[in-house]
């Protein structure tokens, strides 16, 4: 059943208007709406929306592995499993450029680097062959220092 709005209309009225329902002579709005305004019913899917949405975004879920491209690049999307920080993040590869982009799990010269043990094991598991890193928060590195981090980290 669709849905109904019940829309009262309340307007300014001329003076002589105003006096007739009110008994006010001084015009401007009746205190109370005239009875025969009342209530009026409209279907409101048949209103037009002024702002329709043509397009909806395609949402898709990771999984392990998710490859978007054309024929001049590819991307490869894969979580960053079982991550201390969060359980959401991914990893962007490019194969051709041979780049790894990242959020959180590596920020190269921070005085702490808690998480890029499991990002350099994800790295491996995967036997993805990086060069650079490039971290949301930080400037692009070489890929070996992210193994020169995890290496510092294990002798501590």
């Amino acid at each position: 059943m669709p849905r109904r709005v019940v829309i009262l209309f309340l307007a300014l009225v001329a003076a002589s208007s105003a006096a007739e329902v009110s008994g006010q002579a001084t015009g401007g709005p009746p205190r109370t709406p005239p009875a025969h305004w009342g209530p009026i019913s409209i279907n409101i899917e048949e209103v037009p929306d002024p702002h329709p949405v043509h397009w909806l975004p395609t949402i898709r879920g990771v999984g392990d592995e998710l490859v978007l491209g054309d024929a001049s690049r590819q991307v490869a999307l894969y979580p960053i499993t079982d991550s201390p920080h969060a359980s959401t993040l991914l990893m962007a590869y490019l194969p051709r450029e041979r780049l790894l982009v990242e959020a959180d799990a590596f920020s190269p010269g921070s005085a702490v680097a808690p998480y890029a043990a499991n990002l350099l094991e994800n790295i491996r598991r995967r036997n993805l062959r990086v060069d650079r890193i490039v971290p949301i928060h930080g400037t692009v590195v070489p890929f070996s220092e992210l193994t020169r981090t995890v290496a510092a980290l294990a002798t501590n």
